[in-house]
């Protein structure tokens, strides 16, 4: 490659969805033998860089001395990105993930390659801090050598907006199955569900899960369900719900749990749960917690919403319901419990779908070969 090859990302928040989708990129690079340089634009909260030891080449368009100043980190960004953008030569690629409001400007530059990786519908986004003209965004996005989608849908909406099918590549949702190398569920554990995401967003139909378990919990006074992620306050809709549904002490919400402790949780789980709701995000997107928790083996029931029945199949490598039938999302958690064994066996052919259709290695060379194609 004549010249050099830049993963574009946003923020660096570690132990988070975004982020684990992409060090699974940087790492598939690095195992391909492709020398990228990962760009983030912005600090997180906390103005966080990579510590681990890896062989990577790291930049940050931002400083620690700006970091948590609204006014110059703006400014001080808007400054470094310009730098950036300017520093690029004839032969650079670009891939950018995510990022739509820097698509057009970048598209429009002579000499370059710009790659867009979108893992959600644009509409689904535009309340972020990213504003951008979809009128310009669609031009930049036909203007763009490739865009990499997560599903059939989102490669259906870019055709319909005049972009070539050609250069459209369905890149599935990416996970690390050697996070669970090893990770064996530990005896004498309390029986729970385990839901990994948000408690208070209604994104992941948590409202759902716990109607659902409030019918589970009156057959299996025991189970408890594990809500694992930031904790909903005690004014959240959800932590009302639980009240009002009488199983508030049996939900466990645990707060943030780090990075390296995730597989252990997940493993131990009777069951893992995802009642996603029919909802433009979800139609388009794909949940990356989806193929780790199919990754722990277990039990995994999940609602039939956006490209999640293409790769999993009701009775056979999952347990599928419909979106916001919450009796039936509770009947199949009920038949689980009935059925364990057979519930185990369904949980491996799951694992099986992970490992076959979202190893990060096979997907970063789909990637790869879309870009250096002859």
């Amino acid at each position: 490659m004549a010249g050099k090859f830049y993963v574009l990302a946003d923020t660096y928040d570690p132990n988070t969805a975004k982020n684990n989708h992409i060090m699974s990129y940087v790492r598939g690079f690095e195992e391909l033998g492709i020398d990228a340089e990962l760009v983030f634009l912005l600090p997180n909260s906390k103005a966080e860089k990579i510590r681990e030891n890896r062989c990577i080449n790291v930049s940050y368009l931002w400083s620690e001395k700006f970091a948590h100043s609204k006014l110059f980190k703006h400014i001080y960004k808007q400054f470094r990105y310009a730098k950036f953008f300017f520093s690029l030569k004839k032969g650079d690629v670009v891939v950018l993930l995510g990022l739509s409001a820097y698509v057009y400007r970048l598209a429009k530059k002579k000499g370059i390659r710009v790659y867009h990786e979108r893992t959600e519908h644009p509409d689904a986004v535009q309340n972020s801090r990213f504003k951008f003209s979809m009128r310009n965004y669609i031009e930049g996005c036909c203007l763009c050598d490739g865009i990499f989608v997560i599903s059939h849908a989102l490669k259906e909406f870019y055709e319909s907006k005049g972009v070539d099918p050609l250069k459209i590549e369905v890149i599935n949702m990416t996970v690390d199955s050697t996070r669970f190398n090893g990770v064996e569920r530990e005896k004498s554990v309390d029986p729970y569900i385990a839901y990994c995401g948000n408690a208070s967003n209604s994104k992941d139909g948590v409202d759902d899960l716990i109607k659902s378990f409030a019918i589970v919990s009156k057959l299996f006074p025991q189970l408890l369900l594990y809500i694992i992620g930031n904790p909903p306050n005690n004014q959240s809709d959800n932590k009302l719900l639980a009240e009002q549904l009488g199983v508030v002490d049996k939900i466990k919400f645990t707060g943030l749990v780090p990075a390296e402790k995730m597989p252990q949780l997940l493993k131990n789980a009777t069951m893992l749960a995802l009642a996603r709701p029919n909802s433009l995000q979800n139609k388009y997107g794909f949940p990356t917690k989806l193929g780790e928790y199919l990754l722990t083996g277990n039990p995994v029931i999940v609602t039939r919403v956006g490209d999640i029945p293409h790769f999993l199949e009701d009775g056979v490598s999952a347990l599928m319901s419909n979106c916001r039938d919450t009796e039936d999302f509770a009947n199949k958690m009920i038949w689980v419990m009935n059925n364990y064994d057979e519930a185990l066996e369904i949980g491996r052919c799951g694992k099986k779908v992970a490992e076959f259709h979202f190893n990060y290695l096979t997907e970063t060379k789909k990637m790869c070969n879309f870009i250096f194609k002859k």
